[in-house]
């Protein structure tokens, strides 16, 4: 990647972040939402860390007023996150200029698609999703269980993928096939599915009829990213599930609105927590 990149219409000009831009951004990023303050402060060390990480500046000045997160969470899946723009610069073609640079920058990496998940009441990021060759794939609600809701449970759990058949899968089928993971919408592979054993977050019963993937995001809690098999199986794993490290805040669900696996949720005791995004995916 260049150390600079400009794109057609340019609004800003767009260079890799440094960490004394952090200061600057987050203060007028807690601008954007009527008081409430945006998670980009407490994620910025890891995003920084992870690289790909782009803010917009507007020469000469210096001072950065647009942020763009680029991922590719496979060979073939590209992801943009963390699009801000300066509150003071809102309806100039900023926004359109980053998904613009997201999709070149997911093309050169040979992405067949790029996706991004948005609050449902964020009408501006639907507006340009829309504008921008996007398709709302569906929206999530996020629902959280404690442990003072379900009693943890101790209970015999495998790990073994092969024990998977990703063919028989109606919750994941009901879902086109993707699952939320690590706040990015995917593909459930085979891969994948041996990835998430390797870090001991495949959790399937004694029995192999269910199994859910419990990832973990430390210190604050786990998610229940998928799950298959009977409510009274869900519910035994994710009793087991909440004697694990990094559940003092319970186990939350990214259920797709509608799907099978939002009803067994709220069939087992987790409760909704207010939050909804919609998913958007566009061809690369």
């Amino acid at each position: 990647m260049p150390t600079t990149m400009m794109t057609i219409n340019n609004l800003f000009h767009l260079r890799p972040v440094r960490p004394a831009d952090r200061e600057p951004i987050v203060g007028w990023c807690n601008l954007l939402w009527d008081g409430q303050e945006d998670y980009i402060g407490e994620v910025w060390d890891a995003w920084l860390a992870e690289g790909n990480l782009f803010v917009g500046t507007l020469p000469p000045a210096a001072d950065p007023v647009a942020l763009l997160r680029l991922r590719m969470p496979s060979a073939s899946e590209a992801w943009f996150g963390g699009l801000r723009v300066h509150p003071d610069l809102h309806g100039r073609g900023g926004g359109r200029q980053l998904i613009t640079t997201a999709v070149a920058w997911a093309h050169e990496r040979g992405a067949t698609s790029l996706g991004y998940m948005t609050e449902t009441a964020n009408e501006r990021m639907h507006y340009l999703g829309k504008m921008m060759g996007f398709t709302r794939l569906g929206s999530i609600s996020w629902a959280r269980i404690t442990a003072d809701v379900l009693p943890p449970a101790m209970a015999a759990v495998q790990h073994d993928p092969s024990l998977i058949d990703l063919e028989r899968t109606p919750n994941l089928a009901a879902q086109q096939g993707r699952y939320i993971s690590d706040w990015t919408v995917r593909r459930l592979t085979r891969e994948r599915l041996s990835r998430h054993a390797a870090r001991s977050e495949l959790l399937i019963n004694a029995s192999a009829t269910a199994w859910l993937i419990l990832e973990a995001d430390p210190p604050r809690a786990r998610y229940l990213t998928h799950a298959e098999g009977s409510v009274s199986e869900i519910r035994a794993l994710v009793a087991h599930g909440l004697n694990l490290p990094n559940t003092e805040h319970g186990i939350l669900c990214p259920a797709w609105d509608n799907a099978p696996l939002q009803q067994v949720c709220g069939e087992i005791g987790f409760v909704d927590s207010t939050e909804y995004y919609s998913l958007f995916e566009r061809p690369v």
